[in-house]
């Protein structure tokens, strides 16, 4: 069985509807700084809530016993939701 993309729907810093495909044999996620290109950190880019999102799929909850409220994002209004999809 392969990971093939995740669907988040206002999770975290994913606010709005976002698609992530995975490639195939990918072993580690990275990501670019977009406020500073030329920087090497990437921090607060959404690495970890990826991983989040597959944890809060799989069990309802992330590695740090997050879930439901804590994870919507903070852009969100009252009526809104969040969603994470995961499609093998």
């Amino acid at each position: 069985m392969r990971l093939e993309s995740i669907t988040l729907k206002n999770f975290c810093r994913y606010y709005g509807d976002h698609e992530v495909n995975i490639a195939p044999g990918i072993t580690f996620i990275v990501s670019r700084n977009y406020d500073n290109p030329e920087a090497w950190e990437s921090n607060a880019v959404g690495k970890t809530s990826l991983l989040h999102a597959i944890s809060y799929a799989l069990f309802g909850l992330t590695p740090n016993g997050l879930k439901g409220d804590d994870l919507i994002s903070h852009q969100c209004g009252p009526k809104e939701f969040l969603c994470v999809i995961l499609d093998f």
